[in-house]
């Protein structure tokens, strides 16, 4: 589901705030997860970065993170003075874009090099924390062109004309959308109504999460800069504009704050957390003295309160739980340091039970899809998928907020971001799903202009027929089929499954233009 984000960074500049050698740097990023995957001559760094530190996608993080590694280096990020100005969110937003973070970053110098940095982490941020911008979405702005307040509103796509960025004419959003490089691209996040962000003036800064416009465009003059946030998760709307202060306060920028709906953004607290040593010591196997735990934490970056509390910093996305703690002084300890031994416990070795469909499915085309147990109702719905789950109380995310009943929006979930690779595409999943009670299924799909009943229909007999099962279909109505194609599948009169071609319309929905075949069935038959 997620993948490596791979950027390129100036080794000198990264040398300049680390103060470190080229040999010091090449050696240690690889101890801190960081693999260095080319080193060109021109003096840049490839490296790739897990989806779980968006806070590394510039060289301002790494170079927090060695200074705070080997240099024992920690800077202290605040807000300073009272906020610079307000925004005033419209409630027409509220089922199209809700959430929305400002603040200013003033005193900044840019070159071009700088610009192109901020650039490539505001894109790297789009794709692996916002999701390709649905989940967040990011303008940075020349905040000496426009005028306070704010505005954050709705409007039809007629209604509001600006001239975008990279472009010399008007156009309304309805434009945009159809004839704009990225409106052409992010048109199927924008439904109905179009989310505006405009100052006192009525000059438009952004339609997001499309474009900027054109007025607001940062160059080498610009010194003061405005960073707008939007998206539909409110944690990671503030912790993206958290990590791009964080940035441009290592650049010598003075953060300063913007009021929206009576708080204050951004909040650069540290956020306390609890810590056991004992329960650390116990899961990395290793003893560790209080002084050694301190030190560990320390170099990667935490403010150790006392032996139980740690403070987190402020553009940390990924520590959720204290086990997360655990794992960085883990790294900070030195994996290559923890002595591995067998457990003490007699036992005798064999390879786990396989399911015969992998070798089925596999020897005819299929490649194996793993999908998560949890999902969240929106995902459902697309697929006109009833009952709805088991819901979580506290969910840490909106992506995740209840269990599974099917694996269809799994494999179509899986067709939609692949739809623009070759065709013909079959995946196949074995994996769980709550009825509640826990219950193990197997899906299989076809995606394909000739996709049919009577294509998947041969898939499942041969399924049936090599592990020596006889099956029988009984007609049946099922939101997410087309009527007449869609059947149930039984066995001894017992109903284990359905199958049939997706529905058009839960088609449209994931964003797919050719058919999809499938069925869906109890792997235990």
């Amino acid at each position: 589901m997620f993948s490596m984000a791979q950027i390129s960074i100036s080794l000198a500049d990264l040398k300049n705030q680390t103060k470190l050698s080229e040999e010091k740097i090449l050696s240690t990023l690889p101890t801190l997860g960081v693999p260095v995957e080319e080193s060109s001559e021109a003096g840049e760094l490839s490296l790739e970065i897990t989806p779980n530190r968006p806070d590394l996608l510039s060289v301002e993080g790494i170079a927090r993170l060695l200074n705070s590694y080997c240099n024992g280096k920690r800077k202290q990020y605040a807000v300073e003075g009272t906020a610079a100005g307000e925004l005033i969110i419209s409630p027409s937003v509220k089922k199209i874009r809700p959430f929305i973070a400002m603040a200013r970053a003033d005193g900044i110098t840019l070159d071009d090099y700088s610009i192109k940095s901020i650039m490539q982490i505001q894109e790297k941020l789009h794709d692996t924390l916002g999701r390709k911008r649905k989940k967040v979405a990011i303008g940075i702005h020349n905040a000496d062109v426009v005028a306070l307040p704010f505005k954050y509103s709705a409007y039809s796509p007629e209604e509001i004309s600006f001239v975008p960025l990279d472009m010399q004419v008007q156009m309304t959003c309805s434009e945009i959308l159809r004839s704009h490089p990225k409106g052409i691209d992010y048109a199927h996040l924008v439904k109905g109504k179009c989310p505006i962000i405009s100052d006192k003036n009525n000059n438009v800064l952004s339609f997001p999460p499309i474009i900027n416009g054109e007025l607001t465009r940062v160059t080498e003059d610009t010194s003061n800069l405005l960073i707008d946030v939007t998206g539909t998760s409110k944690e990671a709307v503030e912790i993206t504009l958290n990590i791009l202060c964080c940035m441009l306060s290592d650049r010598e920028a003075k953060i300063r704050g913007m009021r929206i709906g009576g708080t204050e953004y951004p909040d650069l607290s540290l956020k306390k957390m609890k810590f056991s040593k004992k329960k650390c010591e116990k899961l990395l196997g290793i003893a560790l003295s209080d002084s050694q735990a301190k030190t560990c934490l320390e170099k990667m970056g935490f403010e150790v309160e006392s032996p139980s509390s740690v403070l987190i910093p402020p553009y940390r996305a990924d520590i959720m739980h204290e086990v997360d703690l655990y794992e960085d002084a883990a790294i900070a300890y030195g994996y290559g340091n923890i002595i591995p031994s067998l457990p003490n416990l007699p036992t005798i070795g064999d390879s786990t039970p396989s399911h015969p469909a992998h070798e089925i499915l596999v020897g005819s085309g299929f490649l194996e899809a793993s999908g998560w147990l949890l999902t969240n109702e929106e995902e459902q719905k697309r697929a006109n998928i009833l009952p709805a789950g088991v819901k979580i109380k506290n969910p840490l995310t909106e992506d995740f907020t209840q269990f599974r009943t099917s694996l269809t929006p799994s494999i179509l979930r899986i067709f939609s971001e692949s739809r623009n690779e070759k065709l013909p595409q079959k995946i196949y999943e074995i994996g769980a799903v709550s009825l509640p009670q826990e219950k193990e299924k197997l899906c299989a799909a076809i995606y394909s202009p000739d996709a049919s009943f009577s294509k998947i229909k041969s898939v499942l007999e041969m399924l049936m027929k090599e592990t020596g099962k006889i099956c029988s279909l009984e007609r049946e109505a099922n939101p997410s089929f087309i009527k007449g194609r869609c059947a149930v599948v039984n066995i001894d009169g017992k109903h284990i499954g359905v199958i049939g071609e997706i529905h058009p319309q839960v088609l449209e929905n994931f964003s797919l233009e050719q058919p999809v075949a499938l069925f869906e069935i109890d792997a235990k038959m």
